[in-house]
């Protein structure tokens, strides 16, 4: 019987499949253990994230506003130009002009909003046993003598997936998700409760 030299590559020792099993565990914890740790990051950020893109709207707004009432002031300005047609200042809503009321108003509302939505964030977190915002805030100060500390920020893209999981969250338990929810769930719960309804004291 002729027996063939080379040996099948699928024909691997036992003990080779079960350490290149544990390789490919092991990377893959580590790649879901730093995808855990990006969530977290992004969950404990929230706030300080929204708040400081914000304050950058807001200067970007007093530049832009401050360039165009330079342009319309400025000496080499067209006189037959000036003051026809509207004014940029005149087609934004109050909410968006610096120092007015409205805007103000609307600071504060924002303001107010990311701290609750941090608030309901921190609970998520604080219950899943992961140091919230406000405690990782706090190590950040014990820790820090005075020099710069290093920290990992969380990314626009992570953000904007957090944005996604907040605005499902207000529409699937949210009072003022309830038209939103309705036309999505509604016609799922009452097919369910049709084709497979709950014997009597039976509970899902």
């Amino acid at each position: 019987t002729k027996v063939s030299s080379t040996m099948d590559e699928h024909c691997v020792p036992l003990g080779a499949q079960q350490q290149d099993h544990q390789d490919h565990d092991h990377d893959t914890d580590e790649e879901e253990q730093e995808h855990f740790q990006q969530v977290c990051r992004s969950y404990q950020q929230y706030a300080t994230f929204h708040q400081t893109r914000q304050q950058g709207v807001n200067h970007r707004m007093h530049q832009m506003l401050n360039s165009l009432r330079q342009d319309v002031t400025s000496p080499d300005a067209n006189d037959g130009a000036a003051g026809e047609g509207p004014t940029i200042e005149s087609l934004l809503p109050p909410s968006l002009l610096p120092q007015t009321p409205e805007n103000q108003q609307h600071q504060k509302q924002f303001c107010d909003a990311t701290i609750r939505n941090q608030f309901f964030l921190d609970n998520v977190m604080k219950y899943s046993g992961v140091m919230t915002s406000q405690e990782v805030l706090r190590q950040r100060r014990e820790g820090n003598d005075g020099g710069a500390m290093v920290m990992d920020w969380a990314t626009e893209d992570q953000m904007s997936k957090l944005d996604s999981v907040l605005k499902s969250v207000a529409r699937d338990w949210s009072r003022e998700g309830r038209e939103e929810r309705s036309v999505v769930y509604d016609r799922l719960v009452g097919a369910l409760e049709k084709y497979m309804p709950l014997a009597r004291g039976e509970s899902c």
